[in-house]
Formats: structure tokens, sequence, C-alpha cells
């Protein structure tokens, strides 16, 4: 057959008998050398520039690529497959091209990569990045209030751990809550288990919701007692002792801040008789004292406000 192409010439000399069906057999014309030379020529300029078959090497592999350099026949390009250009370096792949773009390893100074990302090592990304999906990060430690990006994971254990503790169940359960601040921004407060100090002025003016109707504000007595005929202290709330009968002298637990308070009196008795009873005097921040009719018949109570 003649061999019209260099693609059809082959590797075995004795099977090239002619180009392009010049005789170059043995015993041959002088002149057909001539000619098949001249046609020789002529193939490759044409194999240079396309017009002849392209040339299909073999698909080659990483340790062996099939277009490689003078002396370093282990760095090259491979076929990785259907409309795959594969990279070899030393004999190993670095990477892929196909028509997503190339996949592999880039290394060397961030500034030489316009449009890529490293996969390890430090980099600085400009500009506002858009993830179509959402990024996995490392989980920081508690408490870590450095720039680190925060993740899902880490959200839910901050606020855990920063979470007040809880006892009991349901609404019900008490919380361990510190408030300050304008007492105002709290609107409305249940009654607990154990209260710390309030400070003075905290509450003035306060509506306690359901303890009262109207508008005007609520006062609590700060101190008060029921004495029974015999100038016992039957019951009270700051209040640390009562002596003697008329008058009996009552000693408060806590001191008021000045003399200027106010005690409110009453006595009870028997059915049908009058009792009456009157501050006798206040002595000091502490003590005050009360008379009442026939030496305390039946009792008196008293309550006390600054």
């Amino acid at each position: 057959m003649a061999k019209t192409k260099i693609s059809e010439f082959d590797t075995n000399p004795d099977l090239n008998t002619d180009i392009n069906s010049i005789n170059i057999a043995e015993g041959c014309s002088p002149a057909n050398i001539n000619n098949a030379i001249r046609q020789l020529m002529s193939d490759l300029k044409e194999w240079q520039s396309g017009a002849q078959d392209k040339y299909i090497a073999p698909a080659g592999t990483a340790a062996a690529p099939s277009w490689t350099f003078n002396g370093d026949t282990d760095t090259g390009f491979y076929s990785g497959g259907a409309n795959v250009i594969g990279v070899a370096v030393n004999g190993s792949s670095v990477g892929t091209f196909a028509s997503s773009g190339f996949t592999g390893n880039i290394t060397g100074n961030a500034a030489t990569v316009t449009n890529g990302v490293y996969t390890t090592g430090a980099q600085t990304i400009a500009g506002v990045k858009t993830f179509s999906d959402s990024p996995v990060v490392p989980t920081a430690s508690v408490n870590d209030n450095t720039t680190k990006a925060a993740s899902t994971a880490f959200v839910v254990a901050q606020i855990a751990d920063d979470a007040p503790t809880k006892t009991g169940t349901g609404a019900s359960g008490t919380w361990g809550i510190d408030i300050s601040g304008n007492a105002a921004t709290a609107t409305t407060a249940t009654t607990a288990s154990t209260a710390t100090t309030v400070a003075d002025g905290a509450i003035t003016g306060a509506k306690l919701s359901g303890a009262q109707s109207g508008s005007a504000p609520v006062f609590g007595a700060r101190a008060w007692g029921v004495i029974d005929g015999s100038g016992n202290l039957v019951a009270g709330g700051n209040v640390a002792s009562v002596s003697g009968t008329n008058p009996a002298t009552v000693t408060m637990t806590t001191a008021a801040p000045n003399t200027n308070y106010a005690v409110v009196l009453g006595g009870y008795g028997s059915s049908g008789a009058t009792r009456y009873a009157c501050v006798g005097a206040i002595n000091t921040t502490t003590e005050f004292t009360i008379f009442s009719s026939s030496t305390l018949q039946g009792g008196v109570f008293f309550a006390v406000y600054w």
C-alpha cells in the first residue's frame, strides 16, 4: 500500500519502499531517490502546519510521560484519561488539566497565584467571598476571644458555658441570675426562694403586679411586732427584744438611719374594753418606748416606718 502521509511510515526500514507512491525500493531509479527526498520534505512541512495527520502519542503514565524533555524523561505530560491531561514531575503526578480547570498542588509565593487558594499553609485572601455551602472551620475552645472563625459547635458550647444555673424543673425552677442596672428594665418578677440585698432606692415606687389596686405606691414596714399583756413579743420582724410592760421598751435589730422614724400603734383586749397605746419616746435609732392603758391589758401591735 502506498504511504501517502507520515503516519503511514513504518518503524521497520525494510517496509518503507515508497514515499507517496514514489518507488524507493532496492534497485530503484536514481531519479526516484531525488523525487522521494523532495516528497518527504513536502510531507514534513504539511505535518508541521497541520495539513497532514497530527502526531498521536501513546497515553503514557506519570512515571513515564509521553511528552518529555531531552535529559529529563520523567517530567512532562501524559494522558490522565478521556479529556484529561496529566502533569508529571520527577515521575510523580502533580496535577491534571480538565474542562473544569487545574486540579493539583500549587506551591510558592501567593503573589504568583491570582485565583487560587492553597490547601495548606497561611494565606491572606482579600475581598468578599461567597460560599455556596457552609464552610467547615475548627472548633475553638470555650472562652476563646481571638479573631478565629466561630463554628456552630463553639457558639453552642459558649452559650451553655455562659448560661445561668437553674434548679428545679420547668418554669417553677429557680434561676441564679444577678440583675444590675436600672430596675425599670425589669417589669415583672416572681417570688424567689432566696434573695440578695436590694440597693436603696432600687424599688422606690415599684408596683407589684396583683398586690394592690390603684397607682399609689406601696410602702413596707421596716419593723413590726405584737406584744401580749405580759410584755412578751408574740410575733414580729426586725425586733431584737421587748422589755417591761408599761412602758415597754422595744429594741430593733437593724437601726434606722436616724431618729426621725414613725411608730404606728394599736391596742386590743377583751370585748367592750377600751384600749389605747402611744409612743412614750423615741430614744435612739434602735429603741423606742410604748405606753398603753392598764399595763398592756390585752396587748399592743406596732409597725415602724422610715
